[in-house]
């Protein structure tokens, strides 16, 4: 089942999002497949990192949340607020065909 996990990170804590990014990048990279695309949210100047947007296929909401909640940027309270919502591919049709969805006609 697809989850899409977005974390709002807490004011001032790119510094900590920072410290612990070689971390995060290899517990990432463990769950890569699982995932459908993951990516950090960035401000206006796109030059700062102010969040997270990652999709998953994990087997039930509470995997994802057990995931979520040994992430590194949750450990280390980067995250303000972090919301996780199941999630469907509709578009690009070859993708959700490809995951076994139904895409939008």
């Amino acid at each position: 089942m697809l989850f899409a996990i977005y974390g709002l990170d807490a004011p001032g804590k790119l510094s900590t999002r920072l410290e612990v990014r070689p971390e995060n990048l290899k517990f990432l990279e463990q769950a890569e497949a699982k995932m459908l695309v993951a990516g950090p949210l960035l401000d206006q100047s796109r030059e700062k990192m102010t969040g997270s947007l990652i999709i998953v296929d994990f087997p039930t909401r509470e995997d994802v949340e057990d995931w979520v909640a040994s992430s590194p940027l949750t450990k280390a309270g980067v995250y303000q607020h972090v919301e996780i919502h199941e999630f469907t591919v509709k578009w690009p049709r070859d993708l959700a065909s490809s995951l076994g969805g139904n895409a939008e006609k």
